[in-house]
């Protein structure tokens, strides 16, 4: 078990707009959820001084402009302003995920406390993924002659190994589509509040890049979300009930 379990608590959490397209630069969403995540938690923004992301642009083969197609630390900082900011990263692998656990990382050391992180969504116009042009160079020439546009395309090749290895089929797949879209009628915020998943729908959708059909992909949207991390100690005085950390990633009850 990790030394540190419920050691750090998730004790404020906001959401912006969430939409297909927006008529408003990324960096307005993201500053709606950070600025809605510290009013959750009842603290003032003075008191924030960790920052975390992972800004990455999801789609491929489209410019990265800070504010507008990304939301860096330092576009945050300077929308802040925080006074007392004493440690800020923005992590480049393991998604957003690894940008949570630089800020445990950090509270725990004593170096902030109290962390926002968010991540910010662009959905640029146009095709969301693009294939390189007359040249593949890097790490792309052995992947692009071949149709991979996207990181679906790779994921599909390592899925579909696992499924022949297994003796699994895409009623198995299923499963997990179906279940996370249940899961969303829990939260009026999610894209699909509302409108539900059966395994029929998921099975009889068009194919995308065997095996992975339309409801195994994620849907582009823009919009983001922002969490407060803070140790447990000090979250048990702040006006929400903490959701506790239970290891690097996986959060337990917030009561």
């Amino acid at each position: 078990m990790w030394e540190n379990r419920c050691k750090v608590a998730i004790s404020g959490v906001g959401y912006s707009d969430i939409s297909r397209s927006a008529e408003v630069p990324l960096a307005a969403h993201a500053l709606q959820a950070v600025v809605g995540a510290v009013a959750d938690s009842g603290l003032e923004m003075a008191d924030i001084d960790g920052l975390a992301t992972y800004p990455e642009l999801p789609a491929t083969g489209h410019a990265i402009v800070d504010g507008i197609s990304v939301v860096s630390v330092n576009c945050m900082m300077t929308m802040l302003k925080l006074p007392n900011l004493s440690w800020h990263v923005q992590v480049d692998t393991v998604n957003i995920g690894g940008a949570v656990q630089q800020a445990i990382n950090a509270l725990l050391a004593g170096v902030c406390k109290y962390a926002v992180v968010w991540r910010a969504m662009h959905n640029p116009r146009g095709t969301y993924q693009n294939l390189p042009g007359a040249y593949a160079q890097g790490p792309a020439q052995f992947t692009a002659p071949y149709g991979f546009g996207g990181p679906g395309q790779g994921m599909a090749v390592a899925y579909a190994r696992w499924l022949e290895r297994h003796n699994q089929d895409r009623e198995k797949m299923a499963t997990l589509a179906v279940t996370q879209r249940k899961h969303a009628q829990k939260n009026p915020r999610a894209y699909f509040y509302g409108t539900r998943l059966t395994r029929e729908d998921y099975l009889s959708s068009r194919m995308i890049a065997y095996p992975f059909c339309l409801y195994d992909c994620d849907i582009p949207v823009q919009g983001a979300v922002a969490i407060v991390l803070t140790t447990a100690e000090r979250a048990r005085d702040l006006k929400p009930q903490p959701a506790y950390v239970a290891d690097s990633v996986r959060i337990i009850s917030r009561n």
